[in-house]
């Protein structure tokens, strides 16, 4: 596949927003789980096993459930692992991703799914299919056992990426998962866990259930035009009445003849980046016309910075381009 891009570089850097949404230092979904469990000592006095926990007969009858009673049964479930979770069961915990069966014959419902190169960070994954939890995680950093009440597709397409994100001389932990994908192009979602608050997880990304992204607070900014008479795409940033300069590139020959344009749609597809210690995103536009829906072949790639500090993720330093993937 070759790519080319048009010599386009729009830096904004003025446009810095906290998103409002899900940025809470507090464990997502709805289940009361607890953002962090308490010290080695007092987990070693815990001697429930976390590999049981107990179910009725109406509740292994899940094919019967509704959706909403399918998930209040799930979080039920997995708050009891969390409760009587412990360092040793972590410990227990297979190095490697299930492959399918038999991946239980020894009791363990853990997996490692990723671990920073200092080894300060470990993040576990459950694989368990009787008790439906399949995807939740558990982030351990050093003696310290945060779970991340939300799941990750199949435990796949897990990221932990270690950093002094807030520049306060300690580091921070930033766990990407998939939720799922379209287009070829998947979407994730992006957690910080800061050790040093006492809620330590702050959260960024798309709800897979009430489809609800944060990213949509980014996307009216993307302004894109058409002009059938030039055969031209004019596009540009914009923002609170600040708009960069607008940039253009000839779509001559892409549409067919009696095809109508509509849109560059900008969707809930989007990519967690991480390079040099700066986290980040990656979202593609797709051409919308009355005839073909989302061609990415020709698409406006967006760009931006992530920035986390006091429990808030914010973003900066947008990016707009054009590129054709041929």
């Amino acid at each position: 596949m070759s790519i080319r891009k048009i010599g386009i570089t729009i830096l904004l850097t003025a446009f810095t927003v906290s998103f409002a949404c899900g940025c809470s230092k507090k464990a997502v979904g709805s289940a009361s789980v607890p953002e962090s469990i308490s010290s080695v000592s007092e987990k070693k006095e815990q001697e429930v096993s976390v590999q049981e926990p107990e179910t009725s007969d109406s509740e292994s009858e899940d094919d019967e459930l509704s959706y909403e009673e399918y998930e209040v049964l799930r979080q039920q479930r997995w708050q009891k692992v969390v409760e009587n979770l412990t360092l040793e069961d972590l410990d227990d915990a297979h190095p490697n991703p299930p492959e399918w069966d038999g991946f239980q014959e020894d009791g363990s419902m853990f997996f490692v799914a990723a671990q920073t190169e200092d080894e300060s960070a470990t993040l576990y994954c459950v694989y368990d299919d009787e008790y439906f939890i399949d995807g939740y995680m558990i982030l351990r950093i050093n003696d310290r056992i945060i779970p991340i009440n939300e799941m990750a597709e199949y435990g796949w397409g897990i990221g932990l990426f270690q950093g002094d994100f807030d520049n306060d001389g300690e580091d921070e932990y930033a766990v990407t998962i998939n939720n799922g994908h379209g287009t070829g192009f998947y979407r994730e979602k992006l957690f910080v866990a800061d050790p040093g608050e006492e809620e330590p997880i702050c959260t960024l990304g798309s709800d897979g259930l009430q489809y609800d992204y944060e990213l949509e607070n980014i996307y009216p900014k993307v302004k894109a035009e058409y002009d059938e008479s030039t055969e031209e795409l004019t596009y540009w940033l914009e923002d609170n009445g600040s708009a960069s300069a607008k940039e253009s590139v000839s779509l001559k020959g892409v549409f067919e003849e009696d095809e109508k344009y509509k849109e560059m749609l900008f969707g809930d597809l989007f990519s967690i980046t991480f390079e040099d210690g700066q986290l980040g995103f990656l979202a593609r536009g797709g051409i919308i016309t009355d005839k073909r829906m989302g061609d990415y072949e020709y698409s406006l790639v967006l760009t931006g910075d992530f920035n986390y500090k006091d429990g808030r993720i914010t973003y900066d330093n947008l990016h707009l381009e054009y590129e054709h993937q041929k």
